[in-house]
């Protein structure tokens, strides 16, 4: 059984990055914790989602130090997420022109491990064009790099 968490319906995809950052991190959370620590219920992140303040403040309230990037370039938007990735920490990206967020938690020589709660292979390894391809939106890039406090 994966150690990550699979959302078997569509909405809280925040909390399940949330949830599988922490993961990737060694950190064990519950989906009700993640919503508790993002303060959107259930109802509302099905029916809104979950804006990126919000997980920038449960990142912090699970004593972890967030890093909000966003840039417009592919270039750099690359050399951000390399720079985190390289430090061990797992980013949580925006993806899916901004309706989706997933998780990127390494990258080797096989590509960027990235986690989907929403894909059924949970997790996999891709090239960073596609990685590029699937956050980019008409704002450009954002992803929450979780640095551990531990």
């Amino acid at each position: 059984m994966s150690r990550y968490r699979y959302q078997y319906f569509p909405g809280p995809c925040g909390q399940y990055a949330l949830v599988n950052a922490m993961a990737v991190l060694g950190k064990q959370l519950s989906i009700l914790e993640a919503h508790r620590l993002t303060g959107v219920t259930v109802w509302e992140a099905l029916r809104d989602g979950t804006d990126t303040r919000y997980l920038v403040k449960a990142i912090r309230k699970c004593g972890c130090t967030p890093h909000l990037v966003t840039r417009m370039s592919e270039v750099s938007a690359k050399r951000a997420m390399d720079r985190l990735l390289d430090r061990g920490w797992p980013v949580i990206v925006s993806v899916d022109e901004s309706s989706h967020w997933a998780v990127v938690a390494s990258r080797s020589k096989r590509g960027y491990r990235w986690i989907d709660s929403a894909d059924t292979r949970i997790t996999g390894y891709w090239s960073w064009s596609s990685i590029a391809d699937w956050m980019e939106d008409e704002d450009g890039y954002c992803m929450i790099g979780v640095e551990s406090d531990q």
